[in-house]
């Protein structure tokens, strides 16, 4: 999940797109060492975060993996300042936010006004000072096959 403010975005994107490029292949260069050291997970988890927040204009960025049982559970968050939910603990998915739309149509997802957001997830992402204002989130799938 990302939260951002469209003035960064215009801020960021308006000038010298080989800059931008630049900065994403380092932040990527830098995750990439870590793994290649055999980090530990959460500590790579922390950094690729980290990463996406600092690269894309967001104010927050967040990590999480969606449970077979219907949660979903955040294994890293970043954010210059405030709370966030919590890691390593299951939220189950259900309400009207952006975790749960993921969960159920696999698709990308948006929300512009964060403060109608409903769910034990939604809750969870609004309390703090940090909390987002609008936010976009996308799935990616990994595991192994057999």
């Amino acid at each position: 999940m990302t939260s951002s403010d469209p003035d960064r975005v215009r801020e960021k994107y308006d000038g010298d797109d080989v800059h931008v490029l630049a900065e994403e292949q380092a932040a990527l260069r830098r995750v990439a060492t870590l793994v290649a050291r055999g980090a530990p997970p959460d500590e790579v988890f922390a950094a690729a975060v980290e990463e996406v927040g600092r690269v894309l204009p967001v104010d927050r960025a967040s990590l999480g993996r969606y449970e077979a049982e219907g949660a979903i559970t955040y294994l890293a968050n970043w954010g210059a300042r405030g709370r966030f939910p919590p890691i390593d603990r299951p939220l189950p998915l259900g309400g009207t936010n952006l975790s749960t739309r993921v969960f159920e149509t696999g698709r990308s997802a948006r929300i512009d006004n964060y403060g109608d957001a409903s769910g034990s997830v939604a809750v969870a992402e609004r309390e703090g000072e940090s909390a987002p204002r609008s936010g976009r989130r996308s799935s990616s799938r990994a595991g192994c096959g057999a």
